[in-house]
């Protein structure tokens, strides 16, 4: 019996001394069901509330409009923590802890595994449905459902993601890159697709487990998203062509979303390469061709604003690249791998005043740029990743945590912790 409810017994007792037991006795039982009346009508009152908030959130428009805008997550502290050693990826994403189950605030990597018994994958030949990683090459049919598992960057472990992703088995039904490109904290997702009508870009927030669509009434493929560093716009290369061929249109074109009016803006008719922020969101380094023309041209470097569209060309002599050019920390360098003459691995090194650039042969091979780390490159080789010295051209140990496509934290990389 609550407090309450004695005080009011009291008071009716006191007031009421000449009333006889079975009045007394009746009167308490309508003072108790009057309590429990108010008792049930505030738990009413809550629940609906609840549910009204359940319904808004269900309900929150996906599609932004310019007066719109993205909510901020929670800042999160420090600069976050890379894996030195690789990770042991799970082979079933359901003995991962989803991720509303054990929230995370940030990811340093995302990874994807089939999820074999919701997939319908078939041997070509025999029609035989596959049922684990196959060891022996062939041919194959069907659907491959894949879990994506996020890597908690404050060291907790894998996280399985909401949803599932669907794709074509192919020749070899490996699981594909994780779809999604992280942000340069690690606090948010954005994915695309391939041949979709309209085009849309998908951001997640882990924090708050927010998920939003923004749509581009045209037909095209998404891919090599790019978070700017303050969260605010993504590039994105757009593949125009129809998987039939059957579009006069070619190539890539450089697109940029501001995901706080949900606009999208061309910035370039050809990108052969992902593009890098620099660090004060403003400017975007990207391999293109010819600026403004729709037939593909030998690609050189540029220097775009993401606010004008201007494009400041920076290379004459055209590029062979193997990734994303790097920013150096001042802003003022850009370095950018490729091969030159024979098939060598070079490194160019580009004044972004267009005070000329300066090409060195770089030992080894098939090193690929993802982000900088001081004075120093980040590449992805055979056994992890690296980092390149422009002055030495020697490269040493940085992590033994192997490059999966644009499914990195890299300011994470560039800034966090590496243990």
């Amino acid at each position: 019996m609550s407090s309450d409810l004695h005080s009011r017994l009291h008071a009716l007792e006191d007031d009421s001394p000449l009333l006889s037991p079975d009045a007394w006795a009746a009167r308490a039982a309508r003072a108790q069901a009057a309590a429990r009346a108010r008792t049930t009508r505030r738990r009413a009152a809550a629940a609906a509330a609840s549910a009204l908030v359940a319904l808004a959130a269900v309900m929150t428009p996906v599609v932004l409009t310019k007066e719109e805008t993205e909510p901020a997550a929670p800042p999160v502290s420090g600069p976050g923590t890379f894996p030195r050693t690789q990770p042991a990826v799970p082979d079933d994403g359901s003995s991962v802890p989803a991720l509303a189950d054990a929230p995370i605030r940030r990811a340093a990597m995302l990874h994807s595994v089939i999820d074999w018994a919701a997939s319908d994958v078939r041997d070509v030949a025999t029609g035989a449905r596959i049922t684990a990683r196959p060891t022996a090459p062939t041919g194959y049919t069907g659907t491959v459902v894949v879990d994506v598992l996020a890597y908690d960057a404050d060291g907790s472990g894998w996280r399985r993601l909401p949803g599932q992703l669907r794709r074509g088995a192919s020749e070899d039904p490996s699981p594909p890159d994780a779809f999604a490109q992280l942000s340069d904290d690690g606090t948010r997702t954005a994915g695309g697709g391939q041949f979709m009508r309209p085009v849309v870009v998908r951001t997640f927030v882990f924090a708050t487990g927010e998920q939003r669509d923004y749509s581009l009434d045209r037909f095209g493929s998404v891919r090599d998203l790019r978070w700017s560093p303050d969260n605010r716009y993504i590039a994105f290369a757009l593949g125009v062509a129809r998987p039939d061929h059957t579009s006069a249109e070619r190539g890539q074109r450089l697109m940029l979303l501001d995901t706080r009016t949900g606009e999208f803006r061309t910035l370039a008719q050809q990108v052969s390469a992902p593009v890098a922020w620099s660090s004060d969101s403003r400017r975007l380094a990207a391999v293109i061709g010819e600026a403004g023309s729709r037939a593909p041209k030998q690609p050189t470097l540029a220097v775009i604003d993401a606010r004008s569209g201007h494009v400041k060309d920076l290379t004459r002599r055209p590029l062979s690249t193997t990734g994303a050019p790097v920013w150096s920390r001042d802003g003022r360098t850009l370095w950018v791998l490729g091969y030159g003459s024979a098939g060598r691995t070079v490194l160019r090194t580009v004044d972004v005043d267009g005070g000329g650039e300066r090409v060195e042969p770089v030992p080894g091979a098939g090193v690929m740029p993802i982000t900088g780390r001081g004075d120093a490159i980040v590449v992805a080789g055979g056994s992890g990743l690296g980092l390149l010295s422009p002055e030495t051209g020697r490269t040493r140990p940085l992590t033994e945590v192997r490059w999966s496509g644009g499914s990195m934290a890299l300011g994470i990389l560039r800034e966090g912790h590496i243990r």
